[in-house]
């Protein structure tokens, strides 16, 4: 009986380790393969929008996709980092006149001039987050206001370049032998949307994304821990600045005319509520805010 007993007792804890239960409902997320199937389902139709709408729809799908790489770009500097910019519009017409300007007037291949404005924007981009390295909240918002309001003057102000109020036109694009127009252009900023989506969803995920999210929610403990704040908070306004940049070269060939209210105050407004809309913070929010806010006047013009 004692050996029975003695037995008993020896075997109980190792009938009592189990492998954990699978997660299954209450995570709040679909199974991999629905998702991978849902993915699969938008690129699809994301490839076929081309070929099923007329010309016109096509261009406002390319205006979409063109505001989608901005607010993708916004939501690093303020979703992921925390930091305030009300100045996106500004990187986004300083990508835009360059792309313009160097095309039209030294005859640069599409290329190199989108290349040049994403590099003067990040230029740009960093020296407006050094603010960031000594004042935030509220008085961070005023300062990239400031530079919203300088670059909008210069833009305006700046006739012998810009062409003042009266706009300034923009050369067809063509890479080889492909002209940007129409399908090539859709598929061309589809493209560079993507790609844009992949890099930040890469970066969130890294040590990088990781110190931007310790900054955001607690900065003198990231601090504490070794994060270089500066170093990061630079970085995230760089980013922020690049991706305004690239929207803005695409924007210039996708709609042909530059207008300087096309970069204003209302315009870096209006991208902050799309991020706002959609959800910040989140990789999939930003772009729908975006697609929202971008179709919703166009349908509601009729009424």
């Amino acid at each position: 009986m004692s050996n029975q007993t003695v037995g008993s007792t020896e075997k109980a804890p190792a009938a009592t380790v189990s492998a954990p239960a699978p997660q299954t409902a209450g995570d709040g997320r679909l199974p991999r393969a629905a998702r991978a199937a849902a993915w699969l389902l938008v690129g699809i139709v994301l490839l076929a929008l081309p070929l099923l709408l007329p010309p016109f729809r096509t261009y406002l799908a390319t205006v979409v996709l063109v505001y989608v790489i901005a607010v993708v770009g916004l939501n690093v500097v303020m979703g992921f980092s925390g930091q305030i910019s009300i100045s996106h519009a500004a990187f986004m017409g300083v990508g835009a006149y360059t792309t313009a300007v160097l095309m039209g007037r030294w005859e640069l291949p599409f290329p190199l001039a989108a290349l040049a404005g994403v590099l003067l924007a990040t230029l740009l981009g960093y020296v407006v987050g050094l603010p960031a390295l000594r004042i935030a909240g509220h008085y961070l918002a005023l300062a990239t206001l400031a530079f919203q309001l300088i670059v909008q003057s210069v833009i305006f102000n700046w006739e012998s370049v810009t062409n003042g109020p009266r706009g300034i036109a923009v050369p067809p694009a063509v890479v080889g032998v492909f002209p940007l127009a129409d399908r090539n252009l859709y598929y061309l900023v589809l493209v560079a949307a993507l790609l844009s989506l992949l890099f930040v969803r890469n970066v969130v995920r890294s040590r990088v994304g990781r110190a931007w999210r310790a900054i955001r929610d607690k900065e003198i403990a990231a601090s504490v821990f070794g994060v270089d704040v500066a170093r990061y908070k630079t970085l995230a306004f760089g980013v922020s600045a690049a991706y305004a940049g690239l929207a803005g070269a695409m924007f210039a060939i996708t709609v042909g005319f530059l207008d300087p209210a096309a970069f204003n105050l209302w315009e870096s407004v209006k991208q902050l509520t799309m991020v706002l809309f959609g959800g910040l913070g989140t990789l999939v929010g930003p772009p729908l805010g975006a697609t929202l806010l971008v179709l919703a006047p166009e349908f509601l013009t009729p009424f």
